[in-house]
């Protein structure tokens, strides 16, 4: 038992005691035994919390070496785990910043400076800050000073929490959010960790005032927020879903930058101007159509002409790069490491949607815009939608799946007769629709139940987005609905040419240079009477630029196909034109012509086929361009 009578207060020892700069806080004068082990827990503690954080910034536990300057709080708080999409975020970066700032102020309080430097390097050295690293070296130093061990403790080690405070407020970097709500919100984490470092100071003071600051004191309170902590982030965010944001969702193709639509004529600029320096005697025009030759040649041909000052070969290789990359260092990552986790499906759905990846060539070609694409799959990326359908067959994107591989299915044979697999085509597209009509159902059923929950902060925080969003489910439903239509016994013989057009037409892909060139072959080879006739001239129609010419080939269509599938798209695509054409007409003659055509051609539409994706088309274009009548 400890003689209380021989305890000093920190006054006492203070005057018994020559004056020092830094001087040691009441644990220490205490003179208890287990000061040491105490102490060393303590720091295994911190030590874990900085690798806890590390884990959760960067996915690894410890690592030697790389950048010791995490940079700006705001992304963090964005990317791996968006705390818009999971609000428990804020709660755990709170408790773990609160930890953080708290406990190295709280040892240097108790012990002294010396006591506390190592925890100030566990910082530096498990967590990679360095920022903060130096901004708690000043908390510490500043509260083991004599002028700041005065009585009430609780108020020093509040006080010397500043230079964290400015920690937040300088490095929180950025913050573009326009919603007053939303851009609160990313500051919430910040505040909140300054309420919770006050609790913590607040608690284990008045505890170690009461039990005279024994040295055991700080120990378990650390332990028990610590693995509460832990624990709140494994069951409302856990390990597995911060891989799939990190590896997987952030590799997607809508979230790298360099698969994003954009226009070359900077680089077409700046190309130019290299060349133009180095050949000043040349026409500036012949060198820029020599530039676009190249930038077609590397991304549509692939031919070796290319000229070795073009900037295209680079643009390539970045691309390809950051494929490669985004698939084997990101999503094969997440797969193999996670190989029982149901997300594993979205992360092989992304990886079949870049191994389809391919440049939009006649983008890039008329517009010098470069565009990518992945409606399109190529028999590489087969077998891994044949996996997503094994493995996940009640998953949503197996749907996409089922449509991939209905697509692959016509291009081969049976090996007994010959004949193509429409069968299995049509089998797969007939339990893709089924699904897809079902999964879309479900969805409405959702948000409709949200939309009786109203909440003011449904604007701010919402569920991580599917890998298949609703507009995709919607469009990819009417890809399948197309497919079986054409598919369809009425655009089939018993006429293996007529299987072999259709196989070929079916396999268009509308983004190549050969497109209409291709049309126009199968249109050589079949005759008046095949019953592909109205899709080939409805493509071939489609491609045309003048809108007026467009609108007489479409009316041409509609009247020789009026009832098959070629037709009701023809009168699809013909009524938002006509409306166009009278937006653009100043006669209120014709203006009430057009608008009576395109109400005619859409109620058609609907009356003709009220249960396909030709009615909800038409539908959707009557409520996005209300039709009343002209005054």
């Amino acid at each position: 038992m400890i003689n209380k009578k021989n305890l000093k207060t920190d006054t006492d020892l203070l005057t018994d005691k020559p004056y020092r700069l830094f001087s040691d806080g009441a644990t220490l004068m205490g003179e208890y035994k287990g000061n040491w082990g105490f102490w060393l827990v303590n720091l295994v503690l911190f030590a874990g919390l900085n690798i806890f954080y590390l884990w959760m910034r960067t996915g690894i536990f410890f690592q030697i070496g790389g950048s010791y300057r995490p940079g700006y709080l705001i992304p963090q708080l964005l990317t791996p785990i968006n705390i818009f999409q999971f609000p428990a975020q804020i709660l755990v970066v709170a408790l773990v910043m609160a930890l953080l700032c708290s406990i190295p102020v709280l040892i240097a309080q108790l012990y002294n400076i010396f006591y506390a430097i190592p925890f100030v390097f566990s910082i530096f050295f498990f967590g990679h800050n360095l920022t903060l690293c130096l901004c708690l070296f000043m908390s510490c130093m500043t509260v083991s000073i004599t002028p700041f061990r005065f009585k009430s403790k609780f108020v020093a080690a509040m006080i010397c929490l500043l230079p964290e405070v400015l920690y937040w407020g300088f490095y929180s970097g950025q913050n573009t959010e326009q919603d007053i709500l939303r851009w609160a919100v990313l500051y919430s984490p910040w505040a909140l960790a300054f309420f919770c470092s006050i609790i913590i100071l607040g608690i284990v003071i008045s505890i170690g005032h009461f039990v005279r600051y024994r040295p055991g004191v700080l120990s378990p309170i650390f332990a028990l927020i610590l693995t509460g902590t832990i624990l709140l982030f494994h069951f409302s965010i856990g390990m597995d879903e911060r891989d799939f944001q990190a590896e997987v969702f952030c590799n997607s193709p809508a979230q790298i930058k360099e698969f994003q639509l954009r226009s070359i004529e900077p680089l077409l600029k700046k190309e130019l101007a290299i060349r133009i320096k180095k050949t000043p005697y040349l026409d500036s025009d012949l060198i820029l159509e020599q530039i676009r030759k190249d930038w077609r040649w590397t991304f549509i041909e692939s031919t070796n002409l290319v000229s070795p000052e073009s900037l295209a070969k680079e643009e390539e290789v970045k691309i390809e790069r950051r494929r490669i990359d985004a698939i084997g260092k990101g999503i094969n990552k997440f797969i193999d490491g996670h190989k029982n986790d149901l997300r594993v499906a979205d992360a092989l759905y992304y990886k079949a949607l870049l191994t389809d990846m391919k440049i939009d060539a006649r983008a890039l070609r008329d517009d010098d815009t470069l565009g990518f694409y992945y409606n399109i799959p190529i028999a590489h990326s087969e077998p891994i939608w044949q996996e997503i359908l094994e493995r996940f067959a009640n998953h949503d994107v197996s749907i996409e799946a089922r449509w991939r591989l209905a697509w692959l299915q016509p291009a081969y044979k049976k090996p007994d007769t010959g004949a193509f697999k429409f069968d299995a085509a049509k089998a797969l597209l007939s339990e893709a629709l089924e699904m897809c009509n079902k999964a879309i159902e479900r969805r409405a059923k959702k948000a409709s139940e949200n939309q009786l929950k109203p909440s003011r902060l449904g604007r701010i925080f919402e569920p991580p987005p599917p890998s298949l969003s609703d507009d995709q489910l919607q469009e990819l439903r009417i890809r399948i609905e197309r497919m079986t239509i054409l598919l369809a016994s009425e655009n089939r013989t018993t006429d293996a040419a007529q299987d072999a057009r259709l196989v070929d037409f079916a396999k268009l892909d509308p983004h190549q240079l050969n497109y209409e060139d291709r049309i126009k072959e199968i249109q050589l080879k079949a005759p008046q009477s095949d019953p592909l006739q109205d899709n080939i001239e409805l493509a071939l129609a489609l491609l045309i630029k003048d809108p007026v010419q467009k609108i007489k080939h479409l009316e041409e269509i509609i009247r020789q196909h009026p009832d098959k599938d070629g037709g009701l798209e023809a009168m699809l695509q013909l009524a938002p034109l006509l409306l166009e054409e009278r937006a653009r007409n100043d006669y209120v003659d014709e203006q009430e012509k057009l608008l009576l055509r395109s109400r005619q051609l859409l109620e058609t539409v609907i009356k003709t086929r009220p249960d396909t994706f030709h009615a909800r088309l038409a539908k959707k274009i009557l409520a996005q361009n209300p039709i009343e009548k002209t005054e």
